[in-house]
């Protein structure tokens, strides 16, 4: 649940991984995308591709059960595209997202769908395809349809009954408390939405979400300001969706630069105390340590060399713009 992906398991090492052959196969007769992450609970390894799951017998590989449903017409961008989705395991159910925006429980071991709900209409272009978390006794998911002028949201489910307990808006309402970030009128189809799964930490009781870009990407014409919260990480509280803290990290976002990726959890020593930290590599080119308990920006540095658009991270997190490298209709290279 901290998003670091790495696993201190050593039977695997330097001195033997050239022997290493291959088990078992199992085909995927599908010819949608396949972008999975693989997860593995009680010797039961899950595998998903589009509105479908499999479970397999993780040492041998064979299935145990499976579930699929078909394809949803007039669905846009990555849902057009059979991106795959991911799964999340609590106690006998299995948790999925469809491309066109519903959230699945499954049954663990049948593979009955135990019920089923539509998180936002795909009609009005919003789109799913991350793993849901599972934090405490709810189950988190979202939307994409990150250029496709939705709203974003996050939003908290029971995972027995399936009902909603709350949802957290990523773009706000108009005329509501952070509004006066955006100008113009697309305030409505903001986006900033998010494809990949957060993370969360039970100390001090925070998940963390990342958000891509704000809408229309690529030029902030349409929307001056600073575009909350795109781009932005933001730390909310479990049971009541209160919002901790957030950091943004490019505003306004005029190159497409989302700021989506898995926040990193980690505890590291930082000026002789010992701190939560939470890491993010941004798009925009620079790599962020932030504290992960009231969101303090800690270490900003350059991740890629040869920056074009921006000199560094000045006062307040804010990037320090190079001149002449906004967008512009006549064209700029950046």
């Amino acid at each position: 649940m901290d998003g670091n992906r790495h696993s201190q398991l050593d039977q695997v090492h330097a001195d033997n991984v050239d022997r290493l052959e291959i088990a078992w196969i199992y085909p995927l007769d599908s010819p949608n995308l396949l972008g999975t992450t693989l997860v593995v609970a009680d010797g039961v390894m899950y595998v998903t591709l589009a509105n479908e799951l499999h479970a397999l017998d993780a040492l041998h590989g064979r299935r145990i059960e499976s579930y699929s449903q078909s394809r949803a017409p007039a669905t846009l961008g990555a849902a057009a595209r059979a991106a795959d989705t991911r799964v999340a395991v609590l106690g006998d159910r299995a948790f999925m997202v469809t491309d066109h925006a519903h959230l699945l429980a499954l049954d663990r071991v049948t593979g009955r769908k135990l019920w089923d709900i539509e998180m936002a209409d795909h009609r009005e272009n919003y789109n799913a395809k991350m793993a849901p978390l599972i934090v405490k006794d709810l189950v988190v998911s979202g939307i994409s349809g990150g250029d496709q002028g939705v709203r974003g949201f996050l939003a908290a489910f029971d995972p027995f009954a399936g009902a909603e307990i709350w949802r957290f808006w990523t773009v706000p309402q108009p005329g509501g408390p952070l509004s006066e970030t955006w100008k113009g009128s697309v305030l409505a189809h903001g986006c900033a939405t998010r494809w990949v799964t957060g993370t969360y930490d039970p100390d001090p009781d925070l998940h963390y979400w990342t958000t891509r870009n704000p809408c229309p990407e690529c030029s902030g014409v349409e929307r001056p300001g600073g575009n909350l919260f795109g781009n932005s990480t933001l730390a909310l509280r479990p049971e009541t969706r209160d919002l901790a803290w957030y950091f943004q990290y490019t505003p306004p976002d005029e190159h497409d630069w989302n700021s989506v990726k898995t926040p990193v959890l980690a505890d590291i020593e930082c000026n002789g105390e010992r701190r939560k930290i939470v890491l993010h590599a941004s798009l925009n080119g620079f790599f962020y340590s932030l504290d992960g308990e009231d969101g303090e920006l800690l270490f900003p540095e350059p991740l890629v060399e040869k920056l074009t658009w921006a000199d560094r991270i000045g006062a307040g997190g804010r990037p320090v713009l190079m001149p002449a490298k906004r967008p512009a209709p006549g064209g700029k290279l950046v």
